[in-house]
């Protein structure tokens, strides 16, 4: 399987509501992310499918028992993406003590970064994914969008920003303006943009 580059979407779980779902599929799309099809056997199911299975776990609060691969759990999709050969997509809710849950995209990491330049991104690339960034975080629920390599060990809590954790932003993580006062922008780029968010580029990387 080839590595993946991720786009996490946290989420607190006290913002449920009975439509969560399908909201964020209209943000998706509007974002430019269509549905292609069901994936890692959900193949079969439609969208409405997929998204009314998912919708009813997350009211309840479902934890997937990692061990169990034939148990039931949140359905994944797949995606057409311009510029890209695909994203897929599929929901994470490993600690529901945490009060949060996530949604995960992912891409293919040797569509994102350049060959044998693991800190850089063509610069059309680097477009398409804040375009895409930007879009998503019009849904007004989102706490957080952070992007990482398979090599992170996962996004860091928005919760854990007041003790001096990080958004992981390889290169991109975006977050609230309310969040930022507890952040630390030493290595990071910030622009402000619509609906109170902030974008938080890593200077590390560099667009070619």
């Amino acid at each position: 399987m080839p590595a993946y580059f991720s786009i996490v979407l946290e989420f607190d779980r006290d913002d449920i509501g009975v439509n969560t779902v399908d909201e964020l599929c209209f943000y998706m799309k509007h974002a430019g992310l269509a549905f292609r099809a069901g994936a890692w056997g959900a193949e079969k199911l439609t969208q409405g499918e997929i998204t009314a299975h998912n919708q009813e776990l997350l009211l309840h609060d479902f934890e997937p028992d990692p061990n169990d691969e034939h148990g039931d759990r949140y359905y994944q999709s797949e995606f057409d993406l311009d510029g890209f050969s695909g994203a897929r997509g599929f929901y994470l809710n490993n600690t529901p003590s945490d009060g949060r849950y996530e949604y995960v995209l992912v891409i293919p990491e040797e569509e994102v970064y350049a060959e044998n330049e693991p800190k850089a991104l063509k610069k059309e690339t680097a477009d398409k994914l804040l375009h895409l960034l930007k879009w998503i975080w019009h849904m007004p629920s989102i706490r957080t969008i952070q992007t990482f390599t398979e090599k992170c060990d996962g996004i860091t809590p928005e919760t854990e920003f007041a003790g001096g954790g990080l958004p992981q932003a390889h290169p991109y993580a975006i977050v609230s303006e309310k969040q930022l006062k507890n952040i630390s922008t030493e290595g990071f780029e910030v622009q402000p943009f619509h609906f109170g968010g902030i974008i938080l580029t890593n200077k590390k990387y560099k667009l070619i």
